[in-house]
């Protein structure tokens, strides 16, 4: 009877009809087993088991790894094997996230007799290896279970020791780069790395490209030679720091985008000289793209009031944002010049060019001060009433130029959010007006932005009242694990999204306590297809036991029968 009664509880705490919902259709894997007194010597073929449910129910894989790994491989023909598979990369080292993330990478791993797979750990373990870096570099690069240990892995390894000097510095490069295993390094790298001395290239700055730029190394050699020789026809000296930077670009670009490169400056009145001097002083401008310098030399131009030649001078400043770190920061030094508190005014290449942390450190904090609801009014124009709440709780800010930085950055039109939005979120999370740009906003509206919301969808949710507190949370570790799970019960991201904006709490529960809900609700008997699958989650989570039975007894003393309820649902 409780879960009827339950049912319509939940339904009847719907405003809207529900709409007519198709049935799921279920997919089930049947064996037919046939019994034959002709052949009773063959014996009956086991059936092969669902990938997903073998690796949640014997391996304790989560669901979405488990839903990953299903959707390129099906079924398990031999799950004892895959047992063995498993349980040997386990006495490796190999913990369950390691596990999980090579399987979802590559399932066939499954498939595969443990005999191949121990030579490929072995050479990790006799080249001194740690296990728990073995498991980091083979988790993310699983197709090294697929190479020959003499041909490739061994003397791969041999030369990256000799390049980077120490195993940590070879586990480092492979966890990130693994793909150099699959080269054969003697012909390629080494080749590269000594042309590159005998052009007076310190080893130092070659270790430090092996890790920022990798795929240069692996280049072919003539390429590495025919940009050297164009990057000294450039004019620029084999002894300059950027002799190096100058190469890895040339390589990057074909003769025919180069003359385009080239076309576009002198389109926006960069001379010849200006042009080359551009390359000598900062070559990586040439790998900007198009649209990115157009914007940038004009935002330099009319917004900061300066000319090519300094553009020239500095072309550094090409490579920076305009939304992100050029416009915020020209905002702020205006800001601190209208309000007199800076003794001397940095120069504007110094103003971009420092980086976040130290760009605020470097910023003067007031001598006094400034009281939160004067500042919001007067610097941001928020209305007295959203000024005074947050200063309630919060009443002087030490380092407005601070905050000037946020606001700023959440204003930005792009983003979505209005004067509306700013004041329903300051006045509910005053801390916010603290709070860093790179470490707390930004990877907060990336989240929602790779969920595909919409600018308006993200202002609109995080400044629910109920939700401003997703900024206080690492959202991909409390909201992302339970989205992805809801997706693999079937429900649909329209309805999760639609969900998240109506009861946001609800995705920042544990996973743990939303598989128990789950778990619950599909007792009851509610189809996963439903509307109302997820109200029905969210009213076990918004009450205890003590108040569930309260709610029963109160349906009782109105006098429902089970068949009441039944109708009405």
């Amino acid at each position: 009877m409780i879960p009827r009664i339950f049912k319509c509880m939940v339904s009847l705490s719907l405003k809207s009809k529900s709409q007519p919902v198709k049935r799921p259709q279920l997919c089930f894997s049947i064996s037919a087993l046939s019994f034959s007194s002709l052949q009773p010597e063959n014996p009956i073929p086991k059936p092969a088991v669902p990938l997903a449910e073998y690796l949640i129910d014997h391996h304790q894989f989560s669901p979405e790894a488990a839903s990953k790994a299903s959707s390129s491989l099906a079924y398990v023909k031999n799950p004892q094997q895959s047992d063995l598979v498993l349980s040997y990369l386990k006495e490796t080292g190999f913990t369950k996230t390691h596990l999980e993330k090579l399987v979802k990478r590559y399932p066939k791993v499954l498939f595969v007799n443990p005999h191949i797979i121990k030579p490929k750990i072995k050479i990790f373990q006799d080249s001194g290896f740690s296990a728990s870096d073995i498991a980091d570099i083979v988790s993310t690069g699983p197709w090294i279970l697929k190479r020959s240990v003499d041909n490739r892995l061994g003397p791969s390894i041999l030369v990256l020791k000799s390049v980077l000097g120490s195993n940590d510095s070879v586990a480092k490069l492979l966890k990130s780069s693994g793909w150099f295993l699959k080269h054969d390094l003697e012909k390629t790298m080494m080749v590269n790395i000594d042309f590159m001395k005998s052009c007076g290239i310190s080893p130092a700055q070659i270790i430090n490209y092996v890790f920022i730029f990798p795929r240069l190394f692996l280049l072919k050699p003539q390429s590495i030679i025919n940009s050297a020789k164009r990057v000294e026809e450039l004019g620029l000296d084999r002894n300059s720091k950027l002799f190096l930077q100058a190469i890895r670009v040339l390589c990057s670009m074909s003769l025919k985008n180069w003359e385009l490169k080239w076309e576009l400056f002198r389109k926006l009145g960069f001379s010849e000289t200006d042009i080359l001097a551009v390359f000598k002083r900062s070559p990586q401008v040439f790998c900007v793209s198009e649209k990115k310098i157009k914007q940038v030399t004009s935002f330099l131009i009319t917004a900061a009031n300066i000319d090519f030649s300094y553009v020239v001078r500095f072309p550094e400043l090409l490579i920076y944002s305009i939304e992100e770190r050029l416009k915020p920061r020209l905002e702020i030094m205006e800001i601190l010049e209208k309000k007199q508190v800076l003794n001397r005014k940095p120069s504007l290449v110094t103003t971009f060019k420092l980086p976040h942390k130290k760009f605020l450190e470097k910023r003067p904090e007031s001598k006094n001060p400034v009281a939160v609801s004067n500042y919001l009014i007067n610097q941001h124009h928020f209305s007295p009433e959203a000024a005074l709440q947050a200063s309630s709780t919060i009443s002087y800010l030490k380092k407005p130029q601070c905050s000037d930085m946020g606001l700023s950055f959440v204003r930005e039109r792009e983003r979505g959010f209005s004067q509306s939005h700013l004041e329903k979120l300051i006045r509910k999370l005053p801390g916010l007006l603290f709070s860093d740009v790179d470490e707390s906003i930004k990877p907060k509206l990336k989240f929602f932005q790779d969920l595909d919301f919409s600018p308006s969808d993200i202002a609109n949710v995080i400044s629910l009242k109920s939700s401003g507190r997703f900024l206080k949370h690492d959202l991909e570790k409390s909201m992302m694990p339970n989205i992805e799970f809801l997706k693999c019960c079937g429900i649909s991201s329209s309805v999760i999204i639609k969900h998240l904006f109506k009861f946001p709490r609800s995705f920042l529960l544990k996973p743990e306590t939303i598989e128990d809900l789950v778990k619950r609700v599909d007792e009851m008997g509610f189809d996963r297809k439903s509307k109302i699958y997820l109200p029905a989650m969210r009213v076990l989570t918004s009450m205890n036991s003590e108040n569930w039975e309260l709610q029963l007894d109160a349906f009782r003393s109105l006098g429902f029968s089970e068949n009441d309820i039944l109708t009405a649902l």
